[in-house]
């Protein structure tokens, strides 16, 4: 199995909620935390969502306005420090809320993904995400795509090869598997890879098929993240052409109830196996 160090997203996440919990306790606006610190609001927001590393020096002030005793002091000072670690992943100029993400994934304990029209990063082969990479780009640079490709490879490392991999239920729409991404080989291929992965991890794969018409998930694609720990809220993002969005608390329960309204409109998971099946077989006799 592979050994990762700590990881720095989970730290600022636990510092962003122990940072909020204290300026309720305190009784203190965002506005009046601002002015005390001499920043903008924005500023204080962005920590208290782990979107932005706090300072040491940041978290001192906020221990003293807050009134927090030394030994939690201490204890946020040190999760300050730790958060500002740089993760692997940040050396490859992936965009904040994409690299949150990345941080996130690599720790969660379940991963509930849906999506519309392609299948997931975290269970793609490397033609596919390429395929794809260039398909996203109207001059697509072999060198940037090449680099993304093997930054998504180094996500399923991290995900897949560490001593507790996450259970995982990936929901996806028909398109996804229809879709023909680089060719009918790479396609029957990328499949295939879907079949393997439900037999070495634990996960659960379920497709909607078109038959099920219009559903709740029709034009949107997002994943839920749980941490199993009370300190690290559970996360949610969603994604479109302008990237990944790390949607507020308020947007999970919203996002759980559609997760459980497409579980229930897709095909089970061993009739959406065979499903897989029945086309990849369709993509190799295309080609034979």
């Amino acid at each position: 199995m592979v050994s990762h160090p700590v990881n720095p997203v989970i730290q600022r996440r636990q510092l962003a909620t122990a940072l909020r919990d204290a300026r309720g306790r305190a009784e203190k606006t965002i506005v009046e935390v601002a002015e005390h610190l001499m920043c903008s609001t924005a500023k204080i927001s962005r920590m208290e969502t782990g979107q932005r590393p706090a300072s040491p020096r940041d978290v001192r002030d906020l221990c003293a306005f807050y009134e927090i005793d030394d030994e939690e002091r201490e204890r946020l000072i040190a999760l300050a420090r730790d958060g500002r670690q740089r993760g692997w992943w940040e050396g490859h100029n992936l965009a904040p809320v994409y690299s949150t993400y990345v941080g996130f994934e690599a720790v969660a304990i379940s991963i509930q993904d849906y999506k519309s029209s392609i299948v997931p990063g975290f269970l793609q082969t490397n033609d596919y995400a390429q395929a794809i990479i260039r398909g996203f780009f109207a001059e697509p640079d072999p060198l940037l795509t090449d680099r993304l490709a093997r930054t998504r490879m180094e996500r399923q490392s991290l995900l897949f090869d560490r001593e507790s991999p996450p259970s995982i239920h990936s929901i996806m729409d028909e398109a996804a598997m229809r879709r023909v991404v680089g060719s009918n080989d790479i396609m029957a291929e990328q499949l295939q890879r879907l079949i393997s992965d439900t037999e070495a991890f634990d996960l659960r794969v379920q497709i909607v098929p078109f038959s099920a018409g219009a559903h709740a998930g029709v034009e949107t694609t997002f994943s839920i993240l749980s941490f199993g720990d009370a300190a690290v809220p559970t996360a949610v993002f969603a994604e479109d052409v302008f990237g990944i969005m790390q949607l507020d608390h308020s947007d999970l329960v919203r996002c759980e109830q559609i997760f459980q309204h497409l579980a229930k409109a897709a095909l089970p998971p061993d009739e959406s196996l065979a499903f897989i099946k029945k086309i990849i077989r369709e993509y190799v006799n295309r080609d034979s």
